[in-house]
């Protein structure tokens, strides 16, 4: 630009004095004529330079944008190759400051991550980088270590209780004896104690049910379960002495009544199964189901047909299809 201008100048000073020339002469010609030659060539000047200054300016323009244009992707070109391949001597060839500097920041955060090196973060220029960089490294540590000490060194806080959430999370998991749960933040120890609790109280119900103990009922803390495992004892008690009796001391109705009808379910088959095999009709009445009670003396009224080629015995038996099959059999047989 100060080029141009240069040569305005020159150029000017030049057609000025051409101009001075210009008017002497004209002062030497008669009076009332003027030259109009020397105000058409300083328009014609003026014009010439105002049109050459403007193609110069843009000129001019086009070559810095075009510089700028070209800079900024060499600048990109640099900052994509340090990220891929994380060489931190392309960010150097960055000419702009911003620019290498996040690309630096980059190259630092991912090897701090690579190597668990805190040292690389502390090289970050960005402070709110260099936080989360610090951070993370402190995150991975106390996972690994399970160690909640090492969560408080985390600056943002939300970072902070998610660290600590997590490991009593682990902990949580991981916790077999009521002691594991010591360690823990108020509201995670509750469920680790509760854990542990129901853990313990499903134990003592398995071993109560095998060993048919009451011991192990009262070691049980939660009311509900307690009252469960009694239950399932006395049903267990019942079952095996095929005693109806022994329902009657559960507590829970709905259990009390399951009791009750599986052990007279027990009850009825064995006595189905006695008085067919002894051809007993008494012990038929012994079947409290109806169902059952009917199939027995049904079956026993049959066989009591055939033995004895009696037909009075067929017209006993209650179930109607039974009773007719019975007849035409005795029937067929007395023909024979």
């Amino acid at each position: 630009m100060i080029i141009i201008w240069s040569v305005f100048a020159i150029y000017k000073i030049n057609t000025s004095d051409k101009l001075e020339n210009k008017i002497e002469e004209s002062k030497q010609k008669p009076t009332g004529k003027v030259d109009l030659e020397t105000s058409d060539e300083m328009k014609e000047f003026q014009e010439k330079m105002e049109e050459n200054s403007e193609k110069s300016l843009e000129g001019k323009i086009e070559e810095e944008n075009q510089a700028i244009k070209t800079q900024n992707e060499e600048n990109n070109n640099y900052f994509n190759k340090a990220s891929n391949t994380w060489n931190i001597e392309n960010c150097n060839k960055i000419n702009d400051k911003i620019l290498q500097e996040k690309c630096m920041d980059n190259i630092y955060s991912q090897k701090a991550d690579q190597e668990n090196s805190i040292e690389y973060c502390k090289k970050i220029s960005d402070d709110n980088k260099k936080n989360i960089c610090m951070d993370n490294l402190y995150h991975k540590y106390a996972i690994l270590k399970n160690d909640l000490d090492a969560c408080k060194k985390i600056t943002y806080e939300i970072n902070q209780k998610f660290c600590e959430k997590e490991i009593n999370m682990k902990r949580l998991e991981e916790a077999k004896e009521i002691d594991d749960c010591v360690w823990m933040t108020n509201d995670i120890k509750k469920q680790c104690e509760e854990k542990i609790q129901l853990k313990n109280n499903i134990s003592s119900l398995k071993e109560s049910t095998e060993s048919v103990n009451f011991t192990w009922c009262n070691n049980i803390e939660d009311t509900m379960m307690k009252t469960i495992c009694i239950d399932k004892i006395y049903i267990s008690t019942a079952k095996s002495n095929k005693d109806i009796n022994l329902c009657d001391d559960i507590e829970t109705e709905n259990i009390k009544n399951a009791c009750i009808k599986t052990v007279r379910g027990m009850k009825d088959k064995e006595n189905f199964q006695n008085a067919i095999v002894n051809e007993n009709l008494d012990l038929c009445s012994n079947i409290e189901d109806a169902e059952l009670k009917t199939k027995c003396s049904d079956t026993l009224y049959m066989k009591k047909a055939l033995s004895e080629k009696n037909i009075e015995y067929c017209n006993e038996i209650k179930e109607e299809f039974n009773k007719n099959n019975c007849i035409e059999t005795v029937m067929k047989i007395e023909n024979k």
